[in-house]
């Protein structure tokens, strides 16, 4: 019986092999997944049939994370073979990219289409409603980052009838951070599954260039003939330019009494603590809509915008 048990195990296919041949075989069946995956470094540019688009978003949808061209339209940014992007433009269709043979790549953008309701001569007895934040400075504020857009619910009022349109919007700036970091303002419907921000309702791009914090600024929009629908619409301000000189470094206290330094970029947008709902939403680049939880008392924080209404 012994010399069977000998003989049957001299089938085992472990026979010839060392111990360390053994180790090596185990170590690549544990090895991780990820290491075998490629990283790849592109550069790319995105543009239309004639001009470079600046200030498009790159984003990586499997992870939130993306990138902002620059003034030439061009962007560098690391991915997996498996990784897609999303390429998005303001005033033009969006476009996946899964393709990456080549390091060096060109994206094409279309030109979307806006249909806005016909501009019409406002009669003379047309009536403007002042709405929104009503103290003179709010006492919080928004920071954020660049890519990263932060978005106000305006309500259709059921008192001023069918015809609202969009007259103008102002935003406070803050004494905090780098004042001068420019702000593009966008409008979008509300989307029909969630209360969130959705479609561009314009293509033109609006900058604000802030010159003075502490002080509020009004965007005229009446030339855009905006109509209110019965959802509302969302007022939106987009962080869309990443520079060095748009950051700032400042000290925090840690809770034992020692410091550290951190990064700031942008400047802060006015905001308020109030028992009203929130109507206030927010994106980073890669990542999808989402509004703050935090509360304070009870209180919701919510973005101090003023804006006015013809109806």
């Amino acid at each position: 019986m012994g010399k069977r048990i000998r003989n049957n195990l001299s089938f085992l296919p472990f026979k010839n092999l060392n111990m360390e041949s053994c180790y090596i075989s185990l170590s690549i069946l544990l090895l991780p997944g990820n290491l075998f995956s490629q990283k790849i470094t592109l550069n790319g540019v995105v543009k239309d049939t004639n001009n470079a688009l600046a200030y498009s978003s790159i984003e990586v949808l499997s992870k939130k994370r993306g990138v902002i061209t620059d003034d030439s339209g061009k962007f560098t940014i690391e991915v997996d073979k498996a990784d897609t992007l999303l390429v998005k433009s303001l005033g033009y269709k969006s476009k996946y990219i899964s393709d990456f043979s080549s390091n060096d790549i060109s994206v094409i953008l279309e030109l979307d289409t806006f249909v806005l309701t016909t501009i019409t001569v406002q009669p003379r007895d047309q009536k403007i409603a002042e709405k929104g934040f009503t103290e003179k400075k709010p006492k919080s504020g928004y920071r954020s980052r660049p890519g990263s857009i932060i978005a106000y619910l305006i309500q259709y009022d059921d008192k001023f009838g069918d015809e609202q349109i969009l007259n103008d919007v102002s935003i406070f700036i803050d004494n905090e951070d780098v004042i001068t970091t420019p702000i593009r303002i966008r409008c979008m419907n509300v989307a029909k599954e969630k209360l969130e921000p959705d479609k561009d309702m314009y293509k033109e791009s609006i900058i604000l260039y802030p010159k003075k914090g502490g002080s509020w600024y009004k965007i005229d929009l009446n030339y855009l003939n905006i109509k209110i629908p019965q959802k509302g619409l969302f007022i939106c301000f987009e962080y869309f330019q990443d520079s060095p000189k748009y950051y700032v470094e400042s000290t925090m206290k840690n809770s034992d009494g020692t410091k550290r330094k951190y990064q700031s970029y942008g400047n802060t947008l006015g905001a308020y603590w109030s028992n009203e709902p929130n109507m206030t939403w927010h994106k980073t680049i890669g990542d999808m809509w989402f509004q703050r939880l935090e509360k304070i008392n009870n209180k919701t924080m919510n973005l101090a915008i003023k804006y006015s209404v013809y109806h």
